[in-house]
């Protein structure tokens, strides 16, 4: 089973919500964001960064969170020590990772915008994570990036740019991977589209997909279909606030592609759920990835255990779970 929950712990909860975000800085934020899309790195005013801590920050985390929590459930190596958080804004993905992975202890955050660092590693200091606060700090393009790390995490940065640029990056990414590499994007058909790419350039590096994806072969989906997963997360008064929102929680939706060096690494299985079930009186409908293609699978209630298991999967889980 994941670990949970994906979200932020309360210290770093109370950090974000001191941030001064409203719902008209984050319309801009949303505007910059979607108009970017592809067309290169979006650079923030300091009203727009307060409001994505408020707003953004803690849907992101949940999101890396969960991706990540997959792609250690598929995963038997040693321990990571290093991260490079490519793109790291407000260091999300280094945030999400401390929580997974207790012996991290070298950081390095990489981004074009120099400010993020600064605001990064206050939230650090305000919850004590000392590996954020002493984090290694990479300003320019990531293209440039020369730092080494066990783990490599870029969420939400390959989709603001151009196909050929993407290449560009990943080529450096996964370079820098010394073990695995995890790529999260909106959980859009665009998003998925970079992810796509990404998976099928990962795998002429050489490189070993662990997740979502229980097989190396090409994605089995078509248009109109796309590959996503979501997760719900609590929102906090001042969460609320930022986005003009009303309801106490969101679901984050997302795609990602995670990737190893080593075969050895992967504990491999056989499908993966890749819609949510759907539960019935006596049968459950599971949507299943496998290295044979993607459809529907019925659990009857005659079939026992594996029945009992189908009616407590969840959308993204592996399947059967590892015993």
């Amino acid at each position: 089973m994941l670990s949970r929950p994906f979200e932020p712990g309360p210290e770093l909860t109370a950090a974000l919500t001191r941030a001064q975000g409203n719902a008209g800085a984050y319309a801009t934020l949303s505007g910059q964001y979607r108009s970017a899309a592809g067309t290169g790195t979006v650079f923030l005013s300091a009203a727009e960064k307060q409001a994505y801590l408020a707003a953004r920050f803690p849907a992101t985390f949940a999101a890396i969170s969960m991706a990540l929590s997959h792609l250690l459930d598929a995963y038997q190596g040693s321990d990571w020590t290093s991260l490079l958080d490519a793109g790291c804004g407000p260091a999300t993905a280094s945030f999400a990772a401390s929580g997974h992975l207790p012996g991290l202890q070298t950081i390095v955050l990489a981004d074009a915008d120099q400010s993020w660092f600064a605001i990064a590693k206050d939230l650090a200091n305000a919850c004590g994570n000392g590996a954020i606060a002493d984090a290694n700090a990479v300003a320019g393009p990531l293209s440039m990036v020369r730092a080494q790390a066990d783990l490599v995490v870029a969420a939400y940065v390959l989709n603001e740019s151009a196909s050929k640029e993407q290449d560009t990056l990943l080529d450096t990414l996964w370079n820098a991977a010394g073990q695995a590499i995890l790529i999260v994007e909106p959980g859009t058909p665009h998003g998925f589209a970079t992810i796509r790419r990404v998976r099928d350039r990962l795998i002429t590096y050489g490189a070993v997909i662990a997740s979502p994806c229980p097989h190396q072969a090409p994605c089995p989906l078509r248009d109109p279909d796309w590959c996503h997963f979501s997760v719900r997360l609590n929102r906090s008064a001042a969460h609320r606030r930022a986005k003009g929102a009303k309801l106490a929680y969101e679901d984050e939706k997302f795609s990602f592609v995670a990737a190893l060096r080593n075969p050895l690494d992967l504990k491999s299985y056989r499908a993966r759920i890749i819609k949510r079930p759907v539960k019935h009186g006596g049968h459950v409908r599971l949507d299943l990835c496998t290295e044979g293609g993607a459809g529907p699978r019925i659990i009857a209630r005659s079939q026992g255990p594996h029945y009992r298991q189908a009616r407590d999967a969840e959308w993204g889980d592996i399947w059967p779970p590892h015993p």
